[in-house]
């Protein structure tokens, strides 16, 4: 999906929803954060790659609404959640364009939906870019995340709709 279409989405769900938090697990140059920060109160975005995470708070060090916060994904957001007093968007975007180097890790995207269903109190919405590579290069199938969801959320559902896997609330 074109980032300009991932941008809407985002930004239309966060008015449906009323979310003026936004998390997003996986920085890489910042792009979604320049592209979506004026629509949030406050920005969080996780970077693995201590070198991406450096270039990424350069680059955002005049924008007092967004901070770059560095390490393992779902380490970060069990620490960070508490924090969390707004309604929030998870942003999960963990696309790799290289199956070699998807193959020497594993995406943490599953461990990061159980961190946030099992430690997240209020509303909230979390959406993973490139549902279609459910399934491949390590990640879980959609049909495993609906199952999490499920045994532990059972108050929000699972849709796949525009290459975006969302997990929304119910009512």
């Amino acid at each position: 999906m074109p980032h300009l279409l991932m941008e809407r989405n985002i930004v239309t769900t966060s008015k449906r929803y009323g979310l003026s938090i936004f998390v997003e697990a996986g920085t890489y140059l910042g792009d979604m954060v320049d592209a979506i920060r004026r629509n949030f109160e406050q920005v969080y975005s996780i970077e693995v790659s201590q070198q991406l995470c450096k270039k990424a708070r350069t680059r955002f060090r005049k924008n007092p609404n967004v901070t770059i916060l560095e390490g393992s994904s779902s380490v970060v957001l069990s620490q960070l959640i508490p924090t969390l007093q707004r309604p929030t968007l998870f942003w999960l975007d963990h696309y790799c364009d290289d199956p070699l180097e998807a193959e020497d890790r594993q995406p943490p995207v599953l461990s990061e939906i159980s961190t946030i269903l099992e430690h997240m109190a209020g509303r909230f919405v979390i959406l993973s870019s490139s549902a279609h590579l459910f399934g491949t290069y390590g990640l879980p199938t959609v049909h495993q995340v609906k199952d999490l969801v499920a045994d532990t959320a059972p108050n929000m559902k699972l849709l796949v709709e525009n290459d975006i896997l969302r997990i929304t609330p119910t009512v």
